[in-house]
């Protein structure tokens, strides 16, 4: 089934050159109008964000990275990248509607940004969409992916998850017990009384940010970080070309 969409261009140039129609975008064509505003039109079905291997490592010639959006234009730019055939990853948040009987809504949970594996050819392109205004290489594609993951399980117990800046220091604890069995991360004392809770911290070390979400005492384990979460000598990022 085609689908069209229409995004703006920077300069009136192509959204799409020729070049790019091969690689996994079969059956794309697109057209700049006088305006700037291109009408790309794909037949072709690229796979879902919900569906297997998604946070996997990138291909060669690829690397994973943050895309910076402009104001608002979060979910545009994971439609865009859906329709070039990127594997990116959304995380979304639900909140709550405008009125009482209102249909559930969601937002990013980190306003601003998606994750996406790009090469120096989609960076590109996204870049001259006018949607996304700075793409950032991820340094350590191990820690990054293992970050992501912990965040997608914790949204799929918990929608309405908090984003709080990066925790610094804390206890490194796994829960063990309920719906968020498995995840792990630092975690800080929030005893109040008789109330026995701790605030767990999904770090995403690129954006100095992190998930935030409660979690009683008895259902987690102190325990030393994964080898995935080792922050040895990665390699140093490299610069996507512009």
């Amino acid at each position: 089934m085609a689908a069209t969409i229409r995004v703006r261009s920077r300069a009136g140039m192509p959204f799409l050159p020729p070049q790019r129609v091969g690689k996994g975008a079969a059956g794309v064509r697109g057209e700049v109008g006088a305006a700037g505003v291109t009408s790309l039109q794909v037949r072709h079905r690229f796979p879902s964000i919900r569906e297997g291997g998604l946070l996997r490592a990138a291909g060669d010639g690829e690397r994973w990275a943050a895309l910076v959006t402009f104001p608002h234009r979060e979910k545009r730019a994971a439609r865009l990248c859906t329709y070039l055939g990127l594997r990116h990853y959304l995380p979304l948040r639900r909140r709550a509607p405008a009125c009482p009987d209102g249909p559930p809504l969601t937002e990013p949970l980190f306003a601003g940004y998606l994750f996406a594996v790009v090469d120096g050819e989609a960076n590109r392109e996204l870049l001259g969409t006018g949607t996304v205004a700075k793409v950032i290489p991820v340094p350590s594609e191990r820690v990054f992916l293992a970050e992501l993951r912990q965040v997608r399980s914790a949204l799929e117990a918990v929608p309405d998850l908090n984003v709080v800046p990066a925790l610094r220091r804390g206890e490194w604890v796994r829960v063990v017990h309920g719906r968020l069995s498995g995840v792990e991360n630092l975690a800080v004392d929030l005893r109040r009384r008789r109330h026995r809770r701790q605030q767990l911290v999904l770090n995403v070390t690129l954006l100095g940010r992190g998930a935030a979400l409660e979690v009683d005492l008895d259902d987690v384990r102190r325990i030393a970080p994964g080898p995935e979460f080792a922050r040895g000598e990665d390699s140093p990022a490299a610069t996507i070309p512009a």
